[in-house]
C-alpha cells in the first residue's frame, strides 16, 4: 500500500468505528480527519490525525499533498452536499486515490456513476453507499433471490437500539427526510405511517415501530434485481421518539412546518436525555418475496455493537483494494460484497445472523 487510508469524519459515530476496525484488521496507515482537532481520539486508537475540511476550497490540493491510498467519506449528511456533491470524490480521483463513501442518500449514490470515466482514466475504484445500505442489503438480496424467476418484493428494515450513539450528522440525515417525498420507485413520505413489527432473534423477540424512510435501495434495487416493488423502513426503539417523528412528519407534509431540520439541536438534546432508556440491541432484516417463496436474512447486534455494522463494508472493501481485486470505475456498492464476507468480517463484535425460508 502506498499512502494512508484517510477517513473524513473520522471522529464521528461511523468514521471512528471504521478506523478502529481497520487498525484491528492490521492496516498500518490510518489517518482520521475532521474539522476540529482529533488528537485525543487518534492517540487513544493509535492512528494519525489531520485537520481537514471536506468543503474547503483547497481540498484538491490538500489531498494531493497527503497522497492517500484511499479516501473514505464517513461525514455526511449526504443529503446536504449541494451543488458540488462530488467535490471530495473528484479530489480523490485527481490525487490518484481510491474513494469510498457511506452515503445513505439515494440520488447521491445512484449518480456516482457520472465519475466512472474519470475513475477509470486514473485507474481507481470509486464506490458510493459502502454501508448497511445498499452494500449489505444488496449482498443479502443476491443470496436470498438466488434461483427466483421473478421478485415481487424486496423489503428492508433497520431497527437501531435506543442506546446507540447519534451524532448530529445522523440526526440531520433523519430530519431531512421527515415529511418529504422519498423519491425513487415509491410514493411514500418520510416517517409517515407507523407499523408495529416483530423480529425473531436467538434471544427473544424485538418489537419495534417502523416507518418508511429514504434509502439508496429505493432508487437502485428495482433495476438491479428486476424487482416489482422495493420497500425500506426504519424504526426508533422508544415509542415516544418514533411516534413523535411521525407527528412532525405530518406537520411538514401539511406545510405547517417547512422542514424539521431547524429542530435538530433541540431534538438531539432530547435524544441524549432519553439515551439511558431502551436497550443496546438493534436489528436489520432483509426479506425477498418471489415465486411464492419468502426468504429472510436477519442481523442482530447486541452489546451496543450496532454502530459497527455500517463500518463493515468499508473494512471489507479496503481489504479488497489492498488485494487489487475490485474493478476500477465508479458505481454504487451493489456488487462488491458477498454476504458470507459480511457475516465473517468482525468476529470481535457481538453480531448474530440468521437465514430463513418458507413457502
Amino acid at each position: 500500500m502506498s499512502g494512508p487510508i484517510l477517513i473524513i469524519g473520522g471522529g464521528g459515530v461511523f468514521g471512528s468505528r471504521i478506523a478502529q476496525g481497520l487498525l484491528r484488521d492490521g492496516v498500518e496507515e490510518v489517518v482520521i480527519a475532521g474539522r476540529r482537532n482529533l488528537d485525543a481520539l487518534a492517540n487513544s486508537m493509535g492512528c494519525n490525525v489531520v485537520v481537514l475540511d471536506r468543503d474547503s476550497t483547497d481540498i484538491k490540493e490538500r489531498l494531493q499533498a497527503l497522497q492517500p491510498f484511499c479516501v473514505i467519506d464517513a461525514a455526511g449528511p449526504f443529503q446536504a452536499y449541494g451543488d458540488e456533491a462530488y467535490r471530495l470524490a473528484k479530489a480523490a480521483i485527481s490525487a490518484g486515490a481510491h474513494y469510498l463513501d457511506l452515503s445513505d442518500d439515494g440520488v447521491f449514490t445512484k449518480e456516482i456513476i457520472m465519475l466512472d470515466d474519470a475513475a477509470k482514466a486514473k485507474g481507481v475504484v470509486v464506490r458510493s453507499g459502502v454501508s448497511s445500505v445498499p452494500a449489505i442489503s444488496a449482498a443479502a438480496v443476491h443470496v436470498l433471490s438466488e434461483g427466483m424467476r421473478s421478485i415481487d418484493l424486496i423489503d428492508t428494515v433497520i431497527l437501531p437500539g435506543n442506546r446507540a450513539p447519534r451524532g448530529l450528522s445522523v440526526m440531520r440525515a433523519i430530519l431531512a427526510q421527515v415529511g418529504k417525498p422519498l423519491g425513487g420507485d415509491v410514493q411514500d413520505f418520510g416517517w409517515i405511517g407507523a407499523k408495529r413489527i416483530k423480529v425473531e432473534t436467538p434471544t427473544g423477540v424485538l418489537r419495534r415501530w417502523a416507518s418508511p424512510i429514504g434509502a439508496p435501495d429505493l432508487h437502485l434495487m428495482k433495476r438491479a434485481f428486476g424487482a416489482k416493488a422495493v420497500r425500506f423502513r426504519a424504526g426508533l426503539e422508544l415509542s415516544v421518539m418514533h411516534l413523535g417523528l411521525n407527528f412532525l412528519a405530518r406537520l411538514v407534509k401539511l406545510g405547517v412546518l417547512p422542514s424539521a431540520l431547524p429542530l435538530v439541536g433541540g431534538l438531539h438534546r432530547v435524544a441524549s436525555w432519553l439515551e439511558p432508556f431502551g436497550t443496546d440491541r438493534g436489528a436489520m432484516v432483509v426479506r425477498v418475496l418471489g415465486d411464492g417463496i419468502e426468504r429472510k436474512w436477519t442481523l442482530l447486534a447486541e452489546a451496543g455493537d450496532g454502530p459497527h455494522v455500517p463500518a463493515l463494508p468499508a473494512r471489507i472493501l479496503v481489504r479488497k483494494l489492498l488485494q487489487g481485486s475490485l474493478p476500477v470505475g465508479a458505481a454504487p456498492a451493489l456488487y462488491d460484497l458477498e454476504l458470507d464476507e459480511v457475516e465473517s468480517a468482525a468476529p470481535e463484535l457481538q453480531l448474530n445472523f440468521a437465514r430463513h425460508s418458507k413457502g
